[in-house]
């Protein structure tokens, strides 16, 4: 392994076998941000740097094998939010098992329309997750879907928020 990548694994306290299991590219990326940055920052803001960067790599690697063994489009799992990403990257990290894996996709795509559902209510997606649980939000996002079509839009919200009402 390439010196300076020992030391980046030294840094960023990643165990030098999972940086050279990152593709070339990733391991070339790491290589340039820490040489170009050496002059300029401090050591914890070039950790901070190196930690960003490799994160990144992880997660499209994981990505890229979810959506091969899952069969999803990568784009739909790009839209999920980082902490659920971070999960994800996490369960991957410690068991390498897709099937571990497999829940925290499920879990947020059953809620995948919440933007949505926020757009209509005009609240954010993060009002509603510090507000309501899991199975709340999965419920909110069920009637959404079976209404969509469903016109007056007063009657979807009105079904909403009658949900959300008895979540409280």
């Amino acid at each position: 392994m390439n010196s300076t990548l020992t030391t980046i694994s030294l840094l960023i306290k990643v165990p030098q076998k999972d940086i050279s299991e990152l593709p070339v590219e990733a391991q070339n990326e790491l290589i340039a941000a820490y040489e170009m940055n050496t002059e300029d920052m401090n050591t914890v803001e070039i950790i901070e740097e190196l930690k960003r960067l490799y994160v990144h790599h992880e997660t499209e690697k994981l990505l890229s094998d979810v959506t091969e063994c899952f069969d999803f489009e990568p784009e739909v799992l790009r839209t999920f939010p980082d902490n659920t990403l971070s999960e994800m990257i996490s369960v991957w990290e410690s068991t390498h098992d897709l099937e571990e894996v497999y829940p925290i996709i499920q879990r947020e795509i059953q809620i995948s329309s919440l933007n949505d559902v926020c757009n209509l209510l005009g609240v954010t997606s993060d009002e509603l997750r510090e507000k309501y649980s899991y199975d709340t939000l999965s419920q909110i996002c069920g009637a959404y879907d079976m209404t969509i079509d469903v016109e007056p839009k007063s009657y979807i919200i009105k079904e909403l928020n009658s949900i959300m009402r008895a979540a409280v």
